[in-house]
């Protein structure tokens, strides 16, 4: 219709002819109405693809805000990309602990006599593999090593046999191959003031191909813990069907019977940051 109202144009030079009067007038019909379908197909896909939706509503905003510059902890403004790199590694750096591996204690059993359960090993075929391969989304982006989730999940079949031969080579190793343990930090605002390091919270973009393993992994721990009931019911995090709301729904119906049954409910919120810079 651009092209229409263009030619149109172009043989009566002049605006206000009632045939460029047309044109203009059904190009933005069809511009709004294809808008329109547009934005109603990402309001409709928001659950499955996220990603689009938000990143269209950031195109719209008026407000561009630019990382930097940054503030040190000696009150110097760093605006070069290698010094913020440097203060950011500095300010993530500080949550992390490297634990001592001398002396390392001996777990014990502690559920009743169950001892002859046990998980030795994890169980890595081309099904799970294939399995994982399937759920990778189109819509994430590639960690350090490039290749992206959409690429791995169309050559799956190809992929599936490899990747076993390799995920229990890992496994019988054990070992992490140095490709995983390379990421792709980008920080992302929290709330504060935005020229201060601590202010932000790293995402780190690892490899897809170690997920597809780490999610192997958790998919048969998780299994053996629930099927030998050592997850306690309180615990809603990282579990299937639970959340933030149910175990709110489930501290809420405490609460409410506690006070019905006429007794004192006291309740502690702790919220911990990580360390400051020093």
């Amino acid at each position: 219709m651009l092209k229409v109202n263009t030619r149109v144009f172009r043989k009566y030079k002049d605006s206000r002819h009632p045939a460029c009067k047309r044109a203009s007038a059904k190009a933005s019909r069809e511009i709004k109405k294809a808008k329109y379908n547009f934005e109603r197909k990402l309001a409709e896909n928001i659950k499955s693809d996220s990603k689009s939706f938000f990143a269209y509503v950031r195109g719209r905003s008026n407000v561009a805000k630019k990382l930097g510059p940054l503030v040190n902890s000696e009150g110097e403004v760093i605006d070069s990309s290698e010094g913020m790199s440097d203060l950011f590694n500095e300010a993530f750096g500080t949550v992390f602990t490297k634990e001592g591996l001398g002396d390392v204690p001996e777990a014990k059993w502690e559920y009743g006599d169950q001892q002859s359960i046990g998980i030795s090993d994890i169980t890595i075929d081309e099904e799970a593999v294939m399995s994982r391969l399937d759920k990778l989304r189109d819509d994430k982006a590639a960690g350090a090593d490039e290749p992206i989730p959409r690429f791995l999940n169309k050559i799956k079949l190809e992929l599936a046999r490899p990747l076993t031969m390799f995920f229990r080579k890992v496994m019988d190793n054990k070992q992490v191959p140095g490709d995983w343990k390379e990421a792709t930090v980008i920080p992302i605002f929290k709330s504060g003031n935005r020229n201060t390091a601590t202010n932000y919270r790293p995402v780190s973009l690892t490899s897809k191909i170690c997920k597809v393993f780490e999610a192997i992994v958790r998919d048969q721990v998780v299994e053996f813990l629930e099927d030998n009931k050592l997850i306690r019911n309180s615990q809603d995090g990282f579990r299937k069907g639970c959340s933030c709301l149910t175990n709110l729904l489930l501290f809420l119906d405490k609460v409410i019977h506690g006070i019905d049954d006429g007794h004192c409910v006291d309740i502690v919120f702790l919220d911990l940051p990580k360390p400051l810079i020093r």
